[in-house]
């Protein structure tokens, strides 16, 4: 005799609801209390990573800046150019932008990946000696920083590689908190001790201000969001900025207001 096992109906009834519920929330409700379009739409009008320059803001306007720097390098980088960027942007330089790069977003070679790291976090002679063996004859950085909009001061929006230096570091085989424990250049010292971040408990950190990946994003910041900069730059020369101090494009995010600029250097081997 064989016996079949029999789902209830209630059973069948309150899967039935859970499912519903579950595309419900996925597909019918807003991402967040008072929008006008439900989930799904959301998403479909969401601009591609490279559209919105891997910022995760949906603005009123396209944010141009990778796209525009990728065709500018198209353009006027000589043919056997060699561009030595971070990882997660090389698939963008060699499809768009036409050029060598030495490290794609496959990362199947991590030892170039390491060399990579180690040399963003290396000092400007340092850098300059694996430029040479691998023949690199530009550098490009991808920097966003933001301002509260109540006053001039000018903060790290974590959305381009000062977000990632510590990657930068740690895949180099290097301590990422001996460039900075509270971010690069920065240390934190809890004075009072109570666990807040308090601004005259933020010291400089040599090690990390002298960081090539350091001077290169906040030589282009400084530049654009003050017209100068204090920083000098020894053996690598300004090529291109995707924005300048004169056209500063500023977008609306949960800390205020926040930019990017992609910034293309060319190595001075002289």
């Amino acid at each position: 005799m064989r016996f079949r096992s029999r789902v209830g109906k209630e059973f069948s009834a309150a899967f039935i609801i859970l499912m519903f519920l579950l595309l419900t929330v996925t597909f019918v409700l807003p991402t967040t209390p008072g929008a006008n379009y439900s989930r799904v739409i959301e998403r479909a009008h969401s601009p591609t990573t490279i559209a919105a320059s891997s910022l995760p803001l949906k603005p009123n306007e396209p944010i141009s800046d990778w796209l525009d720097a990728l065709n500018w390098m198209r353009v006027n980088l000589p043919d056997d150019a060699v561009v030595l960027a971070w990882w997660d942007y090389g698939y963008w330089i060699t499809a768009i932008g036409n050029k060598t790069t030495l490290a794609d977003n496959g990362t199947v070679n991590s030892t170039q990946i390491g060399g990579i790291g180690r040399t963003m976090m290396s000092n400007e002679t340092e850098a300059l000696k694996f430029c040479r063996d691998y023949d690199v004859t530009h550098v490009v950085v991808f920097a966003s920083f933001g301002t509260d909009g109540q006053s001039t001061t000018l903060y790290d929006a974590g959305y381009g590689d000062e977000g990632k230096w510590r990657w930068m570091a740690k895949i180099g085989g290097l301590d990422d908190n001996l460039y900075g424990n509270y971010t690069l250049g920065e240390d934190w010292l809890d004075i009072n001790e109570d666990g807040q971040v308090d601004s005259d408990e933020l010291v400089n950190n040599e090690m990390g201000n002298s960081t090539l990946i350091y001077k290169l994003m906040h030589y282009a910041r400084e530049s654009i969001a003050i017209g100068s900069s204090d920083i000098t730059l020894e053996h690598f020369e300004k090529a291109y900025f995707s924005q300048s101090s004169e056209t500063i494009k500023w977008f609306q995010d949960s800390n205020g207001y926040s930019t990017a600029v992609v910034c293309v250097y060319e190595v001075i081997y002289d």
